[in-house]
C-alpha cells in the first residue's frame, strides 16, 4: 500500500506538471523559456518535494514493519 502512494504521487505529478508528455515548470508563460533558476526552483517545488514527502513516509512504514517483524521473531 505504501508503494502505491509513491506510484499515485508520480502519476499525479505527471498529470499536474506535464503538457503533451513534457514537464512544464509552473508559472512559465506560454511560448517562453524558463530561466535556469526557475527550472531548478520549480523542479524542487513541483516534483522533488512531493516525491520526497511520499518516499519519507514509505521509509517510515518500512522501518516500523521491520521493527514489528523483529519483535515477533524474539
Amino acid at each position: 500500500m505504501a508503494m502505491n502512494w509513491v506510484i499515485r504521487t508520480c502519476q499525479d505529478i505527471v498529470r499536474e506538471c506535464s503538457h503533451k508528455t513534457f514537464w512544464v515548470p509552473s508559472g512559465t508563460a506560454t511560448g517562453t523559456s524558463p530561466t535556469t533558476d526557475h527550472l531548478i526552483k520549480s523542479a524542487r517545488t513541483d516534483v522533488l518535494n512531493k516525491l520526497r514527502h511520499q518516499i519519507d513516509g514509505v521509509e517510515r512504514i518500512i522501518t516500523i514493519a521491520e521493527h514489528e517483524r523483529a519483535k515477533r521473531k524474539r
